[in-house]
């Protein structure tokens, strides 16, 4: 060894035992408590040091409570010191494991929380997803719903566009009817509310035997009005019969909305067989109906017949409308009273006919010399079904105008 470091190595020996002489009396008072905050014992004021004034205060050979006695001189003059770098070096590795197990806890509360905090991101991520495909299915199904609605709608739709049509041709068939009877009807009222229809009850309570030509300038004449028919099995005159079917044509025809002009009420008249067709004319009636009824000398004849112009200088304008309502008349008639069809009669004498320039017919509504027909012709009910065949005769050629 160099001589320079075995005189460095003698001059430290020398401080070391120079430091120990002067500690020595304060070692061996024992372990005092150090004040690690205060550098000082706790057991005294704290303006008193506890070392001697020759004491460095950053001496390393300090005691503490429960440390060590001192070392012996067997172990060197550095065994003191070794002890305190021991106790230093402890506490440093205290205060590192202490740091350690510090950081090892809140690495293990950070991992802990950054654990916790993945499964909080991945279970929000998850139910993000979940979310998303919970809108899809939502979507999907709000899309379905929706079709499904729509094809509910749709359905109902047709449903009821199929109902509805039901309903539209069932109305439209309701109404096509409503309307063809509606239109009859109104058809009816309009040929109703323009035509006029004069009703004779044929005679009157005493007949006129002065006498007329038979037609306009005509040099054959006859009387102005016969005394008409009488019962032969009952007590009534052919005029009074005629008046009360005529009075009740007249109320059946007028609640049908034909308009009816009466040429006479009561028997108490006297108006010839050419006075009765000019109320006629002069109305511009759509058809003049005379009412009449038949007697002979034989029982056994009966019927209900229909007389029509018959074609001469007088009639020929009248004489197919008039031949149209006698066979519409005849049949109606028929059909409502159950009588004989005596047929219907073309006749170019008779001066009602010839005097006429609107259409005319003449209905002879049974034989008073018959015993059936004549009591019948009495009665109130037959005399109302003669009314309503007649009416429907002249409607249903008012219809045909």
């Amino acid at each position: 060894m160099p001589s320079s470091h075995r005189s460095t190595d003698r001059t430290s020996a020398a401080f070391f035992r120079e430091q120990e002489t002067e500690l020595l009396p304060v070692i061996e008072q024992g372990p005092r408590e150090f004040d690690f905050f205060g550098d000082q014992p706790a057991d005294e004021p704290a303006d008193q040091p506890w070392y001697s004034a020759r004491e460095p205060r950053h001496h390393r050979d300090v005691t503490f409570r429960h440390s060590e006695p001192r070392a012996s001189r067997s172990d060197g003059r550095r065994g003191r010191p070794r002890l305190q770098t021991i106790a230093s070096l402890g506490v440093i590795a205290a205060v590192v494991v202490v740091a350690a197990v510090g950081w090892s806890l809140s690495a293990a509360r950070s991992g802990s929380s950054s654990a916790s905090a993945q499964p909080t991101v991945a279970t929000k991520a998850a139910a993000a997803k979940v979310k998303k495909k919970s809108r899809k299915k939502n979507s999907t199904s709000n899309k379905t719903a929706s079709a499904s609605t729509k094809s509910s709608v749709g359905v109902a739709t047709a449903s009821k566009k199929s109902i509805s049509a039901t309903k539209v041709a069932s109305a439209a068939s309701s109404t096509t009817k409503s309307t063809a009877s509606t239109s009859a009807s109104r058809s009816l009222a309009s040929v109703a509310r323009g035509s006029v229809v004069v009703i004779d009850a044929g005679h009157q309570g005493h007949g006129d035997s002065s006498l007329e030509p038979i037609g306009p300038g005509a040099s054959t004449k006859k009387p102005k009005v016969a005394d008409g028919a009488s019962g032969q099995y009952a007590p009534h005159d052919e005029s009074q019969v005629n008046l009360d079917v005529a009075l009740k044509l007249k109320k059946t025809l007028s609640a049908r909305g034909v308009t009816v002009i009466m040429v006479r009420t009561s028997q108490n008249v006297n108006l010839s067989n050419s006075q009765r067709a000019a109320i006629a004319n002069n109305a511009h009636a759509a058809l003049f109906i005379r009412l009449h009824c038949d007697g002979i000398s034989s029982s056994s004849k009966h019927g209900f017949s229909t007389l029509i112009p018959a074609k001469n200088q007088w009639t020929g304008s009248i004489v197919s409308a008039s031949a149209k309502a006698g066979r519409i008349v005849q049949r109606d008639a028929l059909a409502a009273t159950g009588a004989s069809d005596a047929g219907v009669v073309q006749r170019s004498d008779l001066s009602g006919f010839n005097w006429s320039k609107v259409p005319t017919v003449l209905v002879e509504m049974g034989f008073m010399s018959n015993r059936a027909e004549d009591r019948a012709l009495t009665t109130g009910s037959y005399q109302q079904k003669l009314a309503t065949g007649l009416a429907d005769g002249v409607v249903d050629y008012l219809k045909t105008r």
